[in-house]
């Protein structure tokens, strides 16, 4: 193990301290908690013995909440962003890890969610041209419902006040007062 990766792994177990796992002493785990997708990222890194000029021996990604496209999708951008970062200098994987929640990588997952909101919509298109936006049986208007609910009421015995006698209706006698448990069990015994 070189100096640059010695330095990297204990800043990465500074930033990740509760899950940082160092399982050998070229491989390590950890979790990243993404902003963006609202989940947990697990590493496992394996260094190559040329890092950080050459890529990661090992570079694999769980992410159980995401689906396996969308988790596939963020594996292969990391893989081709990691070939863009490799520099003889300079350690890459947290700059790596936190390219998930950066604007720019998150692009292309952007366009894919909208092109299955498009999908969506298609459908939702197909649904309407098939039905042609109209519902079996007569169209509803005032009129009709007038008479449907007329009949309704008719039907189920159901009697309605004007809403002109509403401000006449005694509400203890007609609609049934509520008392208070004490004012109900003295009225229980007055009647006996």
């Amino acid at each position: 193990m070189n100096d640059i990766q010695q330095c990297e792994l204990i800043t990465l177990q500074a930033i990740f301290p509760e899950t940082f796992q160092q399982l050998s002493d070229t491989q390590f785990t950890f979790i990243f908690p993404s902003q963006y997708y609202k989940c947990d990222f697990k590493f496992t890194i394996t260094y190559s013995p040329g890092y950080p000029m050459q890529q990661l021996a090992q570079f694999d990604i769980e992410a159980p909440q995401l689906h396996d496209t969308l988790a596939q999708t963020v594996f292969n951008k990391l893989t081709s962003l990691q070939q863009q970062l490799m520099n003889p200098d300079e350690a890459y994987i947290f700059q790596l890890i936190q390219s998930i929640d950066d604007d720019q990588f998150r692009v292309e997952i952007i366009f894919q969610d909208q092109k299955i909101e498009q999908i969506e919509d298609d459908e939702d298109a197909v649904l309407v041209k098939i039905n042609h936006g109209e519902l079996p049986g007569k169209p509803v208007t005032d009129e009709n419902y007038h008479k449907w609910f007329a009949d309704f009421t008719k039907k189920k015995g159901i009697k309605l006040l004007e809403e002109e006698d509403w401000s006449k209706i005694d509400y203890n006698t007609e609609m049934g007062a509520t008392f208070t448990g004490y004012e109900y069990f003295k009225r229980k015994n007055d009647e006996k």
